[in-house]
């Protein structure tokens, strides 16, 4: 980097790195001891040399430039310093909502619908303000973010929700167009149209805010699938336990509102993002309602006051360490760094600092103090975007290439690379730099996971090795199950213990008749036909119908798969086929049917009279018929002499 770029700007730590860009906390050097802490974005050293990455990272400038809203992060500088590019931005200190929530599962907080309501208020604010915003010459932007989702929205310690990362934003201004055909964006978030590869508007956006209303309210993600592509499928065929289903206690007003914005036919959705929020605000009752910042505010500082409270930077911190870093990160004089990267060892981070010439890259092995700075960093929270791997809200998706397997019914972990490094865990990592964990989990053999590695099974009770001062992300697992995670940090020689229990996965069942009937599941009343999407656990369950005028009860078995709808169909009604040569009039019960051939539905079940007559051969048979409910009772006669 130059001179000026390096005095400019100080780099303290990285904060993320995703599949474009690295982004980075730094301080900003004015004049007469001017400071102020921003986030520094730059295209990956491995990417900077790809057309298409270059011009998607300008067009984020030029777009996210433009907006000036405090629900949307800001852009303060931007430029090109040794032909790398760089663009400035706003820190936002605090969490991302991924994160938040993550937080709030981890301790056993609910986060209340009035906060749901509080956060999607200034979301929508930030979003409206964007979709509507023109250039200075007043022609519209016509701009699409594409790429909403938790972790892109970030919440202030003081209660501040902003919208950021326009990365995949599509303007008219635009220099890189995508690839027809080509996703863009996180796979739970995607609207229809777009896995379609349709042509978008910004009802794509309303979409995935949609998404996000029903991850607050509801505490998961919609479309659960096995794979990225039966995600994608259910997507498209709007296939997902609604949310005042979910959640049965939501108003019915709210979950309409979820309802409309993420339906699969974009012409039923809100037409703007302000008629969405003007009837999201009109959900706010007297309790539900207040100053948007103040009530998130309130409950971030009651719930999670230490992560509030915490320095940006411990107290203490060695000012050569910081001065090492400083250099590591933005070159010496004159000099040119063009690896970034921060690699986590156990005992040292290993950064390559000079590739001028070919043999002159080393790595520099700093000292216990820098590997203290890091990880006390990593332990405080304050993220542009979320540090740690708490509950990862969704996977990237470009295609092509075609989109990796998920885990059944999780909340799909992004692709790029983790944002905070973690250790690999082995046993004799543990015993030199870590603790143990004892986990207890219901169902006894569910899998465990730590940092996505498979550990064994929860029935093997024992203490299990992990490293400390590192985010933990354990995850626990059993097919018919939601999965369950925590997030946790160790300390040195600590020994931990996790509870886990883990719900059975929901899946879609749609129950019908030919007439109307009592339905039961597994002997528990489920209302009556016909039941539409009706949630429920996954695996085999015995459904019963009762129609008392009938005077049937049908049962029928059937396995719920979370996949795909399944469904179970009941006919109550029997049916009567009657061939008769040459021919003849039916008679059933008196009542004359019609002449042969015939085929006869609707007949209630039971004993009837079955008469057959052909006047003109003198014939004239009748029979009594039982008749079984779903059943087709078939005569064949012959008249002829």
């Amino acid at each position: 980097m130059t001179r000026p770029f390096a005095d400019k700007y100080e780099f303290i730590r990285r904060l993320g790195i995703g599949g474009m860009a690295e982004v980075y906390l730094a301080r900003q050097h004015g004049v007469a001891g001017f400071e102020k802490l921003v986030a520094v974005k730059l295209i990956r050293p491995d990417r900077e040399g790809q057309k298409q990455f270059v011009e998607m990272f300008i067009d984020e400038a030029r777009t996210a430039a433009q907006l000036d809203h405090p629900n949307v992060v800001q852009v303060y500088d931007f430029g090109n310093a040794d032909g790398s590019f760089f663009l400035v931005m706003e820190f936002v200190h605090g969490f991302s909502l991924a994160h938040l929530l993550a937080l709030c599962a981890e301790r056993h907080r609910e986060f209340p619908v009035s906060l749901s309501l509080a956060v999607m208020s200034s979301l929508c604010r930030g979003l409206d303000y964007a979709h509507r915003k023109t250039d200075l010459n007043g022609r519209p932007l016509n701009l699409i973010h594409r790429d909403i989702d938790t972790q892109n929205v970030f919440v202030s310690f003081e209660g501040q929700v902003k919208l950021g990362d326009f990365g995949l934003a599509k303007a008219s201004t635009r220099l890189h167009e995508s690839t027809d055909g080509t996703l863009k964006g996180k796979v739970n978030y995607l609207s229809p149209e777009m896995i379609r590869g349709e042509p978008l508007d910004q009802r794509a956006d309303i979409f995935a805010l949609g998404v996000v209303l029903y991850r607050l309210l509801t505490g998961r993600l919609p479309f659960m699938a096995d794979g990225v592509p039966q995600i994608l499928e259910n997507i498209k065929l709007g296939r997902y336990v609604r949310a005042g289903e979910a959640r049965p206690d939501l108003p019915a007003a709210l979950a309409a509102i979820v309802d409309r914005a993420m339906a699969t036919d974009r012409t039923a959705r809100f037409g703007s993002v302000a008629e969405m929020l003007a009837e999201l605000e009109a959900c706010r009752t007297a309790e539900l309602s207040g100053d948007n910042a103040a009530m998130l505010r309130k409950f971030i500082h009651a719930h999670f006051a230490d992560l509030a409270a915490a320095p940006i930077l411990p107290p203490g911190t060695d000012p050569r360490e910081e001065a090492a870093l400083k250099t590591v990160l933005t070159g010496r004089p004159g000099e040119k760094t063009r690896d970034r990267t921060l690699v986590k060892r156990q005992t040292a981070v290993t950064v390559a600092i000079d590739d001028r010439k070919p043999g002159r890259a080393k790595p520099v092995m700093l000292g216990s103090l820098l590997i203290a700075l890091v990880l006390a960093a990593l332990v405080l929270f304050q993220t542009y975007r979320s540090p740690t791997p708490a509950i990862p809200e969704s996977t990237p998706v470009s295609s092509p290439p075609a989109p990796p397997p998920v885990p059944a019914n999780a909340e799909t972990t992004p692709a790029a690379a983790p944002l905070a490094p973690v250790a690999a865990v082995t046993p004799d990592a543990a015993v030199a730099a870590g603790g143990f964990l004892i986990v207890d989990a219901k169902p006894a053999d569910a899998e465990l996971y730590l940092n996505g590695k498979f550990l064994g099974s929860a029935a093997v009770k024992k203490k299990w090795p992990a490293p400390a001062a590192t985010p933990l992300l354990i995850t626990v697992k059993k097919t018919g199950y939601l999965p369950r995670e925590k997030s946790i940090q160790l300390a040195a020689n600590e020994t931990r213990k996790l509870d886990f229990e883990l719900t059975a996965a929901l899946g879609v069942l749609n129950i019908g008749a030919d007439v109307g009937c009592e339905a039961t599941v597994d002997g528990k009343p489920a209302g009556s036909t016909p039941i539409a999407a009706l949630s429920i656990g996954v695996g085999p369950h015995q459904v019963s119908c009762v129609n008392s005028a009938v005077g049937a009860t049908l049962t029928k078995s059937v396995t719920v798969t979370g996949v795909q709808t399944a469904k179970v169909s009941f006919t109550f009604l029997a049916s009567l086929k009657a061939e008769v040569s040459p021919w003849a009039e039916i008679y059933l019960d008196g009542v004359k049917l019609g002449t042969t051939p015939l085929n006869k539905s609707g007949i209630k079940p039971g004993d009837h009279l079955v008469r057959l007559v052909n006047n003109q051969l003198g014939k004239d048979v009748s029979y009594t018929k039982h008749f079984e409910a779903g059943a087709t009772v078939t005569i064949a006669e012959s008249f002829a002499k």
